[in-house]
């Protein structure tokens, strides 16, 4: 018998899964009490991934059999990242004692796009920097977690975000941030607005001036005066 069994099955066992989640950690610790799944319990073995996008009136819908996302899967995890570098975020669905997989997103009407990698030099007295394209060797750092950048664009909106990696229990996501800018002209200048805390914890801003496109930013640690 697969593996999947134990988990694919008809008898719903959420109930008893749920009472172990919230039991009592003394008595948790002891496998006694724990429920006994066996094969024939299903844990949302036959749910499938819901894949939700607004519609002309604003509300959500879900798509997920239009593009290919109807099957049912043990999904347990999500993460979500532009995993070839072209602009548009792909995402991977990590599934239970079956096979995971990397959803490619090939859109042919993919619009114009702002994405930084957010980084914390490895060594003070460090200037602000950025480069076009993702990190090299003359760039490298660690994700800035918990800087924050602002992007002004033209017709007055303003886009925020801030670097996290994803907080969610089950979902994560790049530390890079990912600006959609629509129509936007490729060599538009856009004011972006930075925000962070250095490894000493300083708080600086500064403003630099980007293109849409990859870009890399490394955020400027001055180091504290001997």
């Amino acid at each position: 018998m697969q593996a999947t069994g134990f988990i694919q099955g008809k008898v719903n066992r959420w109930p008893e899964l749920q009472s172990l989640g919230t039991g009592n950690d003394q008595l948790m610790t002891n496998p006694n009490f724990w429920p006994s799944f066996r094969p024939g319990d299903d844990l949302s073995g036959h749910n499938s991934v819901a894949f939700f996008v607004r519609d002309g009136a604003g509300r959500f819908q879900n798509i997920a059999a239009e593009i290919g996302l109807g099957d049912p899967m043990v999904s347990r995890g999500i993460a979500v990242a532009d995993v070839n570098g072209d602009g548009r975020l792909d995402f991977a669905i990590a599934n239970q004692w079956e096979p995971s997989f990397v959803f490619q997103n090939d859109s042919p009407r993919a619009e114009q796009f702002l994405g930084l990698h957010v980084l914390l030099p490895l060594e003070p007295r460090q200037p602000l920097r950025t480069r076009a394209g993702h990190p090299g060797p003359e760039l490298y750092g660690r994700p800035a977690i918990g800087a924050v950048a602002t992007v002004h664009l033209s017709q007055g909106r303003i886009l925020v975000a801030q670097v996290d990696g994803g907080s969610g229990h089950s979902g994560k996501r790049s530390p890079d941030l990912h600006f959609g800018l629509g129509q936007a002209a490729a060599g538009e200048k856009l004011k972006v607005d930075l925000r962070w805390r250095d490894p000493d914890g300083a708080v600086h801003q500064e403003t630099v001036q980007l293109t849409p496109g990859w870009h890399t930013v490394m955020l400027g640690w001055p180091g504290r005066r001997s």
